[in-house]
């Protein structure tokens, strides 16, 4: 933890502001998030949310669809706007989701005195089905998304990155799917008698705990084994060319003229001698 905090301070203005504007943005869009669902919920559920849950018009179920839809659009498209890289641009999208998760429940217990605890059964997503289970489940993997977020983000803006090989990304895409096993294997007993008789906290957990394992050992080994700095190349001088020979005697001919005068001036003394 103390390295976290360390990071934290070390990090840069540019990221410090991308990671707060994200967060504004998050807690906007689950606070949006949890009104339009107190609006549906006193429509359909006048006298209070519970299961079995009810059958709404095609319609608004097609409406539903298409938010959900156009929720994730937005998810996706800040997390592109807000990051740089490819695994910093999925980092700003874990974070934005994980927050948007966690202020939706807090803007439902703030409006609708809901859910009563953690332990309470909601309707959590419909695509492609519907998913059910306890409050607690979505929430802790909203904790994990945050967590994750922040280290890829604080890893990558030290210049220290996760650089995770194909095998990490196919056993986290296999842990994601057991949890999303877990929400929607009994989603036809919430439209029945009731809430399911009990969740699957176990199938949750086989994905939940090694995914996250697999995670922070990934990270660990980021913070622990950096990679390599690349050898600096010394620059080559440029060799001193020295005079050739050839060059030399090129100078020669300019003290020609001087010689020829000499010799004319000895052949004039020799003419008057011989006279």
């Amino acid at each position: 933890m103390n390295s976290i905090e360390k990071a934290l301070k070390q990090l840069s203005s540019a990221s410090r502001k991308n990671m707060l504007l994200v967060a504004i943005f998050a807690v906007a869009m689950g606070w949006l998030e949890a009104v339009v669902v107190v609006y549906m919920r006193l429509l359909f559920y006048p006298e209070g949310f519970d299961f079995p849950l009810k059958m709404i018009p095609w319609n608004i179920g097609v409406l539903e669809l298409l938010r959900e839809v156009a929720t994730l659009a937005m998810l996706v498209i800040v997390g592109m706007l807000a990051g740089r890289k490819p695994l910093e641009k999925f980092a700003y999208l874990l974070m934005a989701f994980g927050i948007w998760d966690i202020i939706y429940y807090l803007g439902l217990r703030l409006s609708l005195g809901w859910p009563v605890s953690l332990l309470s059964w909601d309707l959590l997503f419909l695509i492609p089905l519907p998913w059910v289970g306890p409050v607690l489940a979505p929430v802790l993997v909203a904790v994990a998304m945050i967590l994750a977020a922040v280290l890829i983000i604080l890893q990558e803006d030290r210049k220290r990155p996760l650089n995770p090989i194909p095998l990490f990304w196919a056993l986290e895409i296999a842990f994601g799917l057991t949890i999303i096993l877990s929400f929607i294997l009994d989603y036809r007993m919430a439209f029945a008698d009731g809430p399911p008789n009990r969740y699957r906290w176990g199938l949750f957990l086989v994905g939940y705990v090694p995914g996250v394992l697999l995670f922070l050992y990934t990270w660990w080994h980021a913070e622990t084994y950096p990679p390599a700095k690349p050898k600096k190349r010394k620059k080559s001088t440029p060799k001193k060319t020295t005079a050739t020979p050839a060059l030399k005697s090129e100078a020669k001919p300019a003290k020609q003229p001087a010689a020829r005068k000499t010799s004319t001036a000895g052949r004039e003394n020799q003419k008057i001698k011989s006279r």
